[in-house]
């Protein structure tokens, strides 16, 4: 699982430094991102699909995601996450990089378990965008939105 995140953000990287040495915009699907990740998010999540876990077999779920993140220079991010609605876990600690638009955040719960994988684009300065994945045996996967709060 580790080595996939790694991967993902490598990819994400490479991405974004092609696109910046070609002299195109790294920014998708609305205005131009300048501001770093730092500070409060609030939003939504869903799944899309039934669960499979024993948790939440046959149900599908949507809740409140409340996160405090930090992005340093290098676009790594770090923070905090409260998940509302999510039956595998309620707190998270995050861990990240950003490559221009494209955000890369996985979620670790208190026992160290990967519970969420987010990848996903910075809209504007103030909304993030995206799918989330959850090999933990939740379940499945579906959309975050995120606006700064």
């Amino acid at each position: 699982m580790r080595q996939k995140n790694v991967l993902r953000c490598l990819v994400l990287a490479s991405v974004a430094m092609l696109v910046s040495a070609c002299g195109g915009s790294s920014s998708s699907g609305g205005g131009s991102v300048t501001t770093s990740l730092d500070g409060n998010w609030a939003g939504t999540w869903k799944n899309d699909e039934l669960g499979t876990g024993s948790q939440n077999q046959g149900v599908k779920n949507e809740g409140l995601l409340r996160a405090h993140l930090e992005e340093d220079d290098d676009g790594n991010v770090t923070g905090t996450a409260t998940w509302t609605g999510f039956a595998c876990f309620l707190n998270a600690t995050v861990t990240g990089i950003v490559a221009g638009s494209a955000v890369s955040l996985t979620f670790v719960d208190d026992t160290g378990v990967v519970r969420v994988t987010f990848n996903g684009q910075r809209k504007s300065d103030t909304h993030l965008d995206g799918n989330w994945d959850n090999d933990a045996g939740c379940f499945g996967q579906g959309d975050i939105k995120l606006d700064r709060a």
